[in-house]
């Protein structure tokens, strides 16, 4: 991933920096956790956002350094007291960071600065940083914004906010991952890139077959998507939407599985997919949609593991993948 900040990141022997005295009647202490490598991060984001912020607010900036780096800093930050933690970064940083904060009472607010913002978009944040961080000290101009408890997904021992997905999604951002430069330059391209070379690198001569187990079911599948929030992501402007039922305060998560991976099987799809029309993917006849769930095991039908992603980052190979949800779970502004 790439970026340019107007400001150098912190040294790694010293990750907060203060900014200055409190701004004159201060709405609260806020922590602004920086990805520095944001895919989405422009000439004078930063600058522009930290200046915004000091209008309003006493501010204390962290940059992160390495993956998981923003869990172990919004903790930190809840831990000592902050009323508030910014995520300026795209959905992987932001997911991070809300597993640092989930069951606590400070809440988060995005940024938003990646390739897809999918997560900020579904809470209703503005589509630039500036523009967040605008209505952020607009609102907290009359008092502290008040927060909004969602739901929050968990895979194995992480979090997720929107989607999390076991065999091809899982493959496909693994695939992405590889190339961080073009990821970087192309955005969602990138991932139609990723996409077509899985399809036609795997799914349609050995695909991996999984075993779900939900609410009582039990059926196979090639691939499986779970989702927490209403979208599974956008393109462009579009909402693209898949597993019906899904929303941040239903505390319940939906699972879409995929039986067949043939050409036209997958063809179909993706025009449901974009078509707009509710319920057009699950009425597939290869496609099953498992609504209003708490919990969720998925395995291999003949050994081995299976490759799973969340929010857009692939999180490895495993041999048995556990689903469930915390309701109500993270407070966010948007």
């Amino acid at each position: 991933m790439s970026g340019t900040l107007s400001a150098p990141p912190a040294p790694a022997t010293r990750r907060l920096r203060r900014l200055g005295p409190p701004a004159p009647q201060a709405s609260g202490h806020l922590h602004l956790l920086v990805n520095p490598r944001a895919s989405g991060l422009r000439d004078g984001d930063y600058a522009a956002v930290t200046a915004l912020l000091r209008e309003r607010f006493s501010l204390t900036v962290s940059h992160t350094q390495a993956p998981g780096h923003a869990t172990e800093l919004a903790r930190e930050a809840a831990e000592a007291g902050s009323d508030l933690v910014a995520v300026l970064g795209g959905d992987g940083t932001v997911s991070q960071a809300a597993g640092g904060l989930v069951g606590s009472p400070t809440p988060m607010t995005c940024l938003p600065s990646g390739c897809t913002n999918v997560f900020a978009r579904s809470i209703g944040t503005p589509r630039t940083p500036a523009a967040a961080a605008r209505r952020l000290v607009a609102a907290a101009a009359t008092g502290p914004p008040a927060p909004r408890a969602v739901d929050v997904g968990t895979v194995n021992d992480r979090h997720f906010l929107y989607t999390s997905g076991v065999g091809f999604t899982a493959s496909m951002a693994a695939t992405a991952d590889h190339a961080p430069e073009r990821k970087a330059r192309l955005g969602q391209l990138h991932f139609i890139g990723a996409a077509t070379s899985e399809i036609a690198g795997r799914y349609l001569r050995q695909p991996p077959r999984m075993r779900v187990q939900a609410g009582g079911h039990c059926a196979d599948a090639l691939t499986v998507i779970v989702q927490n929030a209403r979208a599974l992501t956008y393109f462009g402007a579009h909402e693209m939407r898949l597993c019906e039922g899904a929303g941040l305060d239903t505390g319940a998560i939906s699972l879409t599985l995929l039986r067949r991976a043939w050409p036209r099987d997958l063809a179909a799809i993706v025009l449901r997919l974009l078509s707009r029309r509710a319920g057009a993917v699950s009425a597939h006849a290869q496609v099953e949609g498992l609504v209003d769930l708490t919990a969720a095991t998925i395995t291999p039908v003949d050994g081995g593991t299976l490759p799973v992603d969340a929010d857009g980052e692939y999180l490895g190979e495993h041999a048995r993948v556990v689903y469930g949800v915390k309701p109500a779970a993270l407070q966010v502004i948007a």
